[in-house]
């Protein structure tokens, strides 16, 4: 439910804010074409933001947009995804966008701007209180969606001013232009770690920690006699526990870490039947060798974790080779090439155990490469330290959000730029 409000709030039913308020076309696959005018999909629509996916674009032909009656989309139309989690989220149209299209699980918004400010409304929906409100709202047991009626029955907390609704909208977006700002410096520094990585595995670090100007000359050496182990998964499926260990699934590995906070689990009687080949231990690196293959991470110190399926556990012999001078190959453009060339014509990539024992490992001195996972650890910590600024600065997005728009805190009367947002 939605907390109370104070005396400077009314409560409106979403239609009522609304001068257009209908679902998107229908649209079925044959009318779909290469170019045209551009359908919005569902999975385009993220929580405040378009997520465009310029490779999955899809359109309709202006003979098709003229048959079905299409509503073309304008600027500051919200749209509101009626299905997939999470369920109610919204976006305002792009100017860019405007003339395009979107489907019928989506529903088109164009608000009654003497009542409500689009972008106050957008934001309103993305509340965690608002999205968790709408979800409670769906129906259907394979594939909940809300109805059209339901969503527009829903009770928006609005400021009675307009000039209340800006100054709220000012110090929202202000938090957004942080995070915006943090987020591109996020991807700056992947672009230079990317770039390091490559040059670090190509040319190598001279006594000084600096890059060497020609090329390594490293000796290339079977991954199998680098390492202790090298260990397949069991290959089934596990029963799953609410609670107990970790499981390593292909779907929790991913740019070198293991979402710990999403993965399964299991009980203590499945994880001794999955560790009968070997135990995994710290330090082990559990790479997965198909959907998708290629992604890896170390496992860490006091963390226990069996494999699940499609994944293999390297155990280096850390006299020959570290852990995580291996991650770091793993990552490389020399494996990727690797990859590449044993999945060549065939429709599921993948890596059997033999290529993982066969695989020709470039293995300098064990100083250049602690020297190497240095280098590469600086940038890394960069960006570990953006990244904990970034969650901060959305937490305090998503408390002002919820303070500012359910009413719970009084609208300020002093500008956006008096108020300071920090981590």
């Amino acid at each position: 439910m939605i907390p109370e409000i104070n005396q400077e709030f009314q409560m409106l039913p979403l239609s009522s804010l609304c001068s257009v308020f209908v679902d998107g076309d229908w649209i079925e696959s044959s009318d779909i074409s290469t170019s045209g005018i551009r359908i919005i999909q569902t999975g385009n629509i993220g929580v405040g933001r378009l997520l465009e996916k310029s490779d999955k674009a899809r359109y309709i032909s202006e003979e098709t947009f003229a048959r079905l009656n299409c509503k073309p989309l304008q600027t500051k139309d919200l749209l509101i995804c009626r299905l997939a989690d999470p369920i109610g989220r919204c976006i305002q149209v792009p100017d860019w966008l405007a003339g395009s299209v979107t489907s019928v699980d989506v529903v088109i918004i164009r608000c009654r701007e003497d009542i409500v400010r689009p972008r106050y409304l957008m934001h309103m929906m993305n509340t965690r209180e608002m999205l968790h409100h709408v979800n409670s709202l769906t129906q259907g047991t394979t594939r909940g969606r809300v109805s059209r009626i339901k969503l527009g029955e829903v009770l928006i907390p609005i400021p009675t001013s307009l000039d209340s609704q800006d100054r709220i909208l000012e110090i929202i977006e202000a938090c957004e232009n942080t995070i915006s700002c943090t987020e591109e410096t996020i991807h700056k520094m992947e672009m230079i770690r990317e770039g390091m990585l490559n040059d670090l595995l190509t040319y190598g670090v001279d006594e000084n920690g600096n890059l060497n100007h020609a090329a390594a000359e490293w000796p290339e050496r079977r991954l199998v006699d680098l390492t202790r182990h090298i260990v397949d998964c069991p290959h089934d499926t596990p029963k799953y526990s609410n609670s107990g260990i970790l499981i390593a699934r292909t779907s929790d590995i991913k740019e070198g870490r293991f979402d710990t906070l999403n993965a399964r689990r299991v009980d203590q009687a499945t994880y001794h039947e999955r560790i009968q080949r070997l135990e995994p231990e710290a330090n082990d690196v559990i790479l997965t060798r198909e959907a998708p293959v290629g992604e890896a991470f170390i496992i860490p110190n006091d963390t226990r974790v069996c494999m699940g399926q499609r994944v293999v556990l390297i155990r280096c012999n850390s006299d020959l080779i570290l852990p995580e001078f291996l991650l770091l190959f793993i990552y490389s453009k020399q494996f990727r090439k690797i990859i590449y060339e044993k999945s060549a014509g065939t429709t599921n990539p993948h890596l059997n155990v033999r290529d993982i024992r066969d695989l020709a490992v470039p293995t300098p001195e064990i100083q250049e490469q602690e020297k190497i996972i240095g280098q590469y650890q600086s940038v890394m910590n960069r960006i570990d330290a953006e990244m904990v600024s970034l969650q901060k600065y959305t937490d305090i997005k998503l408390g002002l959000m919820t303070d500012f728009l359910t009413g719970l805190k009084r609208v300020p009367q002093s500008p956006a730029a008096d108020v300071e947002v920090t981590a």
